[in-house]
């Protein structure tokens, strides 16, 4: 039968478990919290620097385009120097030759005409070589960006995976939440959706912004090339349509990206909800279960220590003195010698034990044993447990009084 000390060593640990539990909900709380704003400060880095890498090209692009006007506008003003200056040679050689003969001029003809056509076959190459540089530095600035949104892409899934496994890492620690913890982590999830939906918002904003600051150096590039030729500018133009469509089709697949990502993380959180609402009911009913078995533990514990207390309490033994045996027959005797009697043997005094460190034993039940005489340790461990169950009754736990008392000696 449980005592009032194990009654309150029970109460005791119920308190401390709750306690125990209590912090670490609270423990599980600031956890979640914690990793939630990682994930958000994780999350705006990569946004600052998708923006700053967005930058950067943008920058190189514009000086690129720069050097490239520069050096046609060099190169075009060499070619007019060289040109006039070709003329004036020609025009005082034509001077000069004004006298020789005709067949001389011919000859001067053919050459001048060979010269031109190399000039002219010079001045195509250079400009296929310039081509070549432009749909280059046009393919590299093109891979640039589609590694850059693979980067990106790659980074979300990687985002993604991350955030699942801490979500189901983050359900397993939910040992003990509640409907409020349902609520927090509800809010939690609405402001990480808000966060995507605003850096999608910004992602479209700056993708719009990159598109029009392209458009207007493409526009001031266009504006420069004003004394290219016609050729030239056909096949910039389309170049330019080429990569605006480059462009264009890279943001589609950004948004059909950034929308499929917004639906599975939709879903995963649809499915979180439903298994966190249902970890919740299966710990509800089991934690009601627990208490449900608690309660009906301590109504038998009460009710058998009632019993225990209404239980006459037996009084020890009387023992009675046999009777005295008959007198002897009286015989007349010399009168005797007297002889001292021998001193009685001394008396052990015995030093009580306190029976009360025992567990079971209290105070009451330490004056009820010594007056059966059992005062230490040795006395109880010698005792005959059917003898203390018949002074204490069927509930007391006289083994493990006995066994303990074995155990003091």
């Amino acid at each position: 039968m449980p005592t009032a000390d194990e009654m309150r060593k029970l109460g005791e640990e119920l308190v401390a478990a709750q306690r125990a539990r209590q912090a670490e909900i609270t423990g599980i709380k600031a956890d979640a919290a914690t990793m939630l704003n990682e994930f958000d400060a994780a999350h705006q880095a990569m946004g600052q620097e998708t923006r700053e890498q967005l930058a950067q090209d943008k920058a190189a692009m514009k000086a690129d385009t720069a050097a490239f006007v520069d050096e046609l506008a060099a190169g075009t003003a060499v070619l007019k120097d060289e040109v006039a200056s070709q003329l004036a040679e020609f025009d005082a050689a034509h001077q000069a030759m004004a006298q020789e003969t005709r067949e001389q001029l011919a000859q001067d003809k053919a050459t001048m005409k060979a010269d031109s056509a190399a000039f002219v076959g010079e001045l195509a190459d250079g400009t296929v070589v310039r081509k070549d540089e432009v749909a280059s530095q046009l393919a590299d600035y093109d891979a640039a960006h589609q590694g850059m949104a693979q980067e990106t892409r790659e980074q979300l899934a990687q985002d993604k995976a991350t955030m699942k496994a801490d979500t189901a890492a983050f359900v397993d620690e939910l040992a003990a939440g509640t409907a409020v913890r349902k609520d927090e982590v509800a809010s939690q999830l609405a402001d990480f959706d808000a966060a995507h939906q605003g850096m999608a918002q910004e992602t479209r904003e700056q993708l719009a912004q990159d598109k029009a600051a392209m458009k207007a150096d493409t526009a001031a590039f266009v504006g420069e090339l004003a004394a290219g030729t016609a050729v030239r500018k056909d096949e910039v133009a389309s170049q330019l349509a080429d990569f605006d469509a480059a462009h264009q089709a890279v943001a589609q697949e950004t948004r059909k990206q950034l929308a499929q990502d917004k639906g599975a993380m939709k879903a995963d959180t649809a499915a979180f909800m439903g298994e966190v609402d249902q970890f919740i009911a299966a710990h509800k009913d089991e934690v009601a279960s627990q208490m449900a078995g608690y309660a009906t533990e301590m109504a038998e514990a009460r009710g058998a220590w009632r019993e225990h207390l209404a239980a006459p309490v037996p009084p020890p033994p009387v023992e009675v003195a046999p009777p005295p045996p008959p007198p002897p027959p009286i015989e007349v005797a010399p009168p005797p010698v007297e002889v001292a009697p021998p001193p009685p043997p001394p008396v052990e005094e015995v030093a009580p034990d306190d029976l009360t460190v025992i567990r079971g034993i209290g105070a009451s039940t330490q004056e009820r044993l010594n007056a059966l005489g059992i005062k230490t340790y040795a006395q109880l461990a010698e005792a005959s447990p059917d003898e203390l169950r018949d002074n204490f009754g069927p509930l007391a736990r006289v083994e493990e009084w006995i066994a303990q008392a074995k155990d003091l000696i």
